[in-house]
């Protein structure tokens, strides 16, 4: 073990002499991940790549990252084309489950406990010292971080604060565990976040509403989420989904089951007979599988490998979230391909400087939703505004490239 960790520092760690001659002299940055990355479906993968791949353009990259799954060949040679160490951990699906059950008897939240090996903290260790910048993927990789030295600056990469995201969907989420786990879990959370929020030397938000809470704490910076700059000027169109209403998103977390659920049960079952529903997504759940055999005009797709042109063909777009938190980055991709957006107030509010009527349209009510839909199936023309304001929007505060510009500026205090 000692051997390894010295031959790791040969390898990986040049001195300072061998890389000022080499010209390199970047600042040693650490990334822990709670969990894998590829496929890229959803937002947290979306988000995770695309910071690590602005990271290792600007930071001699670290990157310790663990799962309870094997890594493919596409994710293995991602991370070492960018990363100057990686050091990837698999974790026997039992040991979450073990680490989740005894954090029951603590005071610390039980997502933190599911995700804290001691194997993966003496790794994060001997990398600690000699690092500038540390960042925390999300709340469950900060307790990795507690011996970072007092030179280093902390970064609490939160996205969403999930303690507050919790507190206010414990009334409306459908599963009798979901609700169960958001009671036990939302105070603890709040607790902890605060911790770090006080701590870290910055803590990056994509919602401004959390961002405004959380700064009385600490210095958290609104940095929302980038759209891929492709999606801009995608053009691609199927005439088969003209005249369907589409819904993307990972269809295992429990916000996205929450929301077709309600949109099925609610406004699908009254116009689905003329407006039928594409569910666009990797891993949909048996509940959305039995939604579809329930309900006429609905179909699963499961993962799609260019979801866009679902999207972009689309009638509309709509994004009935009742649960969740932050920045819905299924609604900044369907803003950018110039598709009409149907939002309800939680999914539209993160959306800073966005206009109802303008960028998108929002459904307050079922009833809302029914009339919404049924006038942009019948006058599309009246809304080509719309899916053009949206495009110009997302390309003037919602790209990639903003956001990096951003990151760095924060993290270097510029």
């Amino acid at each position: 073990m000692a051997y390894q960790q010295n031959l790791d520092k040969i390898l990986f760690e040049p001195s300072a002499d061998d890389r000022l001659f080499r010209g390199d002299l970047k600042k040693q940055c650490l990334l822990i991940l709670p969990r894998k990355i590829f496929p890229v479906v959803g937002g947290y993968a979306n988000h995770r790549k695309n910071l690590i791949e602005i990271l290792h353009r600007h930071y001699r990259l670290s990157i310790v990252a663990i799962s309870d799954d094997r890594l493919s060949p596409e994710e293995q040679n991602f991370f070492q084309t960018h990363s100057s160490y990686f050091k990837y951990i698999a974790i026997p699906r039992w040991r979450y489950l073990w680490n989740a059950f005894c954090a029951i008897f603590t005071r610390q939240p039980l997502q933190v406990g599911y995700f804290y090996f001691h194997k993966v903290q003496r790794v994060v260790d001997d990398l600690l010292p000699r690092q500038d910048i540390v960042i925390g993927s999300l709340c469950r990789s900060m307790k990795y971080l507690k011996k970072a030295p007092a030179d280093c600056r902390i970064v609490f990469d939160m996205v969403d604060s999930i303690a507050i995201n919790y507190k206010r969907a414990v009334e409306k989420v459908s599963s009798f565990f979901w609700k169960l786990i958001y009671q036990v879990e939302s105070g603890r959370l709040l607790r902890y976040e605060k911790y770090w929020v006080e701590r870290a030397y910055a803590t990056m938000l994509f919602n401004w509403q959390e961002c405004s809470y959380w700064k009385a704490h600490g210095n958290a910076c609104l940095l929302p989420h980038g759209v891929n700059a492709r999606l801009l000027d995608y053009d691609k169109t199927d005439a088969r989904y003209s005249s369907s209403i589409a819904f993307i998103g990972k269809m295992d977390y429990q916000p996205n089951v929450d929301a077709v659920r309600w949109y099925a049960e609610n406004v699908h079952s009254r116009i689905g007979k003329q407006v039928p529903l594409i569910v666009v997504g990797a891993y949909p759940t048996r509940e959305i599988v039995k939604l579809a055999r329930k309900y006429a005009n609905i179909t699963v797709t499961g993962f799609v490998e260019d979801p866009f042109v679902i999207l972009k063909s689309a009638a509309a777009v709509v994004a009935p979230m009742q649960t969740g938190a932050g920045i819905q980055n299924k609604v900044l991709e369907a803003m950018a391909l110039g598709t009409v957006n149907i939002l309800t107030p939680l999914a539209a509010r993160p959306i800073e400087k966005a206009v109802n009527g303008e960028h998108f349209l929002v459904a307050d009510s079922a009833d809302d939703f029914c009339s919404v839909i049924t006038d942009v199936m019948e006058h599309t023309q009246k809304y080509d505004k719309i899916k053009q304001k949206a495009r110009d929007f997302i390309r003037q505060h919602y790209t990639w490239q903003a956001y990096e510009k951003e990151y760095i500026r924060i993290v270097e205090g510029t």
